[in-house]
């Protein structure tokens, strides 16, 4: 009469949805790990195809970081867009490899310099970047731009403060950070850093060599007229140096980001173009640019040697902060060394 009724069997899932959740579950576990892998392959500079123990020694050492850095929720967007560039640009790319040295190092170096950029507030890795860059003996230090968020003047006058205490001497360009408080007060976009900085473009010889900075940080007008008058006149003027190294903040073309001139304006794509030709034509021996947060290498569509320079920020960079240290040899030749800021 009190009996416990009988609870009814609870219906378990069916076997062909079972099946198909767990097929599910691996799908995206493979594309998770196909994103995590080439997006570490691409930022870390190494060619999984070419050398897989590579690969596995910088996973061995910093999985853990590595795994963070790469699939935090911001950067699993972005990292998938690359994944999406990179498959187009090896159909429409063939010709762009991944750089191979034209010219063998000879004898000992004759200069060494650092290169930073996209610091973007963050000062403390900027000044650790110079402490390293002066322990290597770099000569100096140039600078690819985006030293603030939003190029205010208290910002850019911070970023000064640290690279005048950085006791090395050095050459800046401007990055598109660096010009938003100028454009938003309907000011010329360069204002505040002229006010800081002085001048985004120079150029200057030192140890027989020519380096060009240009100022290509306006990412809605480009190159002025007037820079790229001046910018032919240098070109055209470089006597008998042993070689000449180009720098600016957005790079004229990449492989596979899509974060270069022509980006938000794309007339400026013509631009680009036409100031890649001048600086092959011109015997250019590289071009760095800054912007992508990544350190790269390859040729650009006239076989100009392109580097992307990482960087110097913890914030929004899919790679740990680093810089670089370039050596330059008594042929022309040149060593690119990237670094970590530990």
């Amino acid at each position: 009469m009190f009996g416990r009724k009988s609870e009814p069997k609870k219906r378990g899932m069916p076997l062909p949805l079972k099946i198909l959740r767990l097929f599910l579950s691996f799908t995206m576990l493979l594309i998770l790990g196909i994103v995590v892998l080439q997006a570490f392959t691409y930022f870390s500079g190494e060619k999984m195809e070419q050398d897989p123990q590579a690969i596995l020694k910088q996973l061995k050492s910093d999985p853990q970081g590595t795994i963070l850095t790469l699939i935090s929720s911001q950067q699993v967007l972005t990292n998938l867009s690359i994944l999406k560039n990179f498959k187009k640009s090896q159909t429409e790319n063939q010709s762009s490899p991944v750089l191979q040295a034209q010219v063998t190092p000879s004898g000992p170096p004759i200069l060494k310099f650092a290169i930073v950029s996209d610091s973007h507030n963050d000062n403390n890795n900027l000044a650790k970047a110079l402490s390293i860059a002066k322990e290597k003996g770099a000569k100096f230090v140039v600078g690819l731009g985006d030293y603030t968020a939003t190029g205010t003047l208290p910002e850019l006058r911070s970023t000064k403060e640290t690279f005048d205490n950085g006791e090395l001497p050095y050459y800046l360009t401007a990055g598109d950070h660096d010009l938003w408080e100028s454009r938003e007060k309907k000011l010329p976009a360069i204002s505040n850093f002229n006010q800081v900085f002085g001048s985004p473009y120079q150029s200057f010889i030192d140890s027989n060599t020519r380096f060009v900075i240009v100022d290509n940080s306006d990412n809605y007008e480009g190159v002025s007229s007037l820079e790229f008058s001046w910018l032919k006149d240098v070109l055209a003027n470089t006597g008998s140096v042993g070689t000449v190294l180009v720098f600016l903040h957005e790079p004229l073309y990449h492989p596979t980001s899509d974060r270069v001139v022509g980006a938000e304006v794309p007339k400026l794509k013509d631009q680009a173009l036409e100031l890649e030709n001048l600086l092959k034509n011109s015997k250019v021996g590289a071009l760095f640019a800054g912007n992508i947060h990544a350190y790269s290498s390859y040729e650009g569509k006239s076989g100009l040697p392109m580097y992307t320079i990482g960087a110097v920020t913890a914030d929004r960079n899919v790679q740990l902060p680093r810089f670089a240290v370039v050596d330059v040899y008594e042929n022309g030749s040149y060593n690119v060394e990237d670094i970590e800021i530990k």
